[in-house]
């Protein structure tokens, strides 16, 4: 996994000044008085003006009033890391990712992971929140032991990421550090060869058995496992960009999955949570619905 350097960060920073300097390239602008109206002293920003260009990121008029003007390759690098900033699916992703990283050089407090180079990441640092949220989400995969400590039961004020699991370092080692993908994989790898379960309609019975099998019961699920499934669904209800008969489902799907009074109206919820990618196209939230959904549906 890339952790950005220093001097990549620098790049970065004094590019994205420019950038918004010269209106996205379509102006030229007097780099030094750019650099330096923002706190960076002269030589340092003569110096890194002069490397940017001999590392084609930018070009130079050598004039009395120089203006410079940034290449295409670092307006598009500026253009895409503001676009991933501004992807709150793509942010999370690599948040998770990052501080199983940073979890597997050590771990410690929450705060030590937001001062490290691992929690920078297109123009800025992951927030507290978004560290927050990133260290719940792989305890909830099984990926690391976190330990969440909180105000009287509200916010969470101090988070300690205390171990990497196999899991953590397998999803890191395997897959980057992408935690949607290794759960994927790791359905995939528990749905091979195991029990075969058809459910023959939303409302009827679970058939259980081998292939071809035609053993029939009512069908029971983990309340517990439910009752997550619901709370993940209600916090990440505005996240997952649905049209408006398309919440109306999700609402009442989530009412069914919390009274969890009704087994044919909790399955019938579950298997419309399986197929969230449907209807939306945020795919880290879709793909840990999905892994919990078929958590559900295959026990």
């Amino acid at each position: 996994m890339h952790i950005p350097r220093l001097s990549e960060r620098r790049d970065h920073v004094l590019t994205a000044i420019l950038y918004d300097a010269t209106d996205g390239g379509r102006v030229g602008a007097n780099p030094l008085e750019a650099l330096t109206s923002t706190g960076l002293n002269f030589e340092d920003a003569q110096r890194w003006v002069l490397d940017a260009r001999a590392r084609d990121l930018l070009t130079l008029d050598d004039g009395i009033a120089p203006e410079a003007q940034l290449t295409a390759v670092a307006r598009g690098q500026i253009e895409r890391a503001r676009q991933r900033a501004s992807d709150r699916s793509a942010r999370r992703r690599l948040a998770m990712a990052r501080l199983l990283a940073w979890a597997d050089s050590g771990g410690q407090n929450i705060a030590t992971f937001e001062a490290s180079d691992h929690a920078w990441a297109d123009g800025a640092r992951f927030t507290f929140a978004e560290s927050v949220e990133a260290a719940e989400r792989l305890r909830d995969a099984g990926l690391v032991d976190a330990k969440l400590h909180t105000a009287g039961g509200g916010d969470v004020v101090r988070a300690d990421i205390t171990r990497i699991s196999p899991a953590g370092r397998e999803c890191l080692e395997d897959y980057d550090g992408d935690v949607s993908a290794y759960q994927a994989a790791a359905v995939a790898r528990t749905h091979v060869g195991a029990q075969h379960i058809t459910i023959s309609n939303v409302t009827g019975p679970v058939t259980v058995g081998g292939h071809g099998s035609t053993n029939s019961s009512g069908w029971a699920f983990d309340p517990e496992l439910v009752r997550a499934l619901a709370e993940t669904l209600t916090n990440e209800r505005d996240a997952l960009g649905l049209t408006a008969e398309d919440a109306a489902d999700l609402d009442d799907h989530v009412l069914a999955l919390t009274e969890a009074a009704d087994p044919s109206r909790v399955q019938r919820a579950v298997r419309w949570a399986a197929n969230l990618g449907k209807v939306s196209a945020e795919k880290a939230i879709t793909s840990y619905v999905e892994f919990k959904s078929k958590q559900i549906l295959g026990g």
